[in-house]
């Protein structure tokens, strides 16, 4: 009996760090998602300001 309770022990801890693994791994890609996004909204907005005003760019 005192086996089965430690059987059934590690096998919930087992799946509670592959559920926190999968877990983070999830976070890890919403986080990569929202800084593509950022970047690709940063990138926008400098094509924008690009042109509108080439002379201030082609000041530097």
């Amino acid at each position: 009996m005192h086996h089965q309770m430690d059987v059934l022990g590690r096998t919930a801890r087992e799946d509670l760090a592959s559920i926190n693994r999968r877990l983070i791994a999830m976070c890890i890609a919403d986080l990569a998602r929202g800084v593509r996004q950022s970047l690709e909204g940063a990138a926008t907005h400098l094509d924008l300001i690009n042109e509108l005003s080439p002379d201030l760019s082609a000041t530097k």
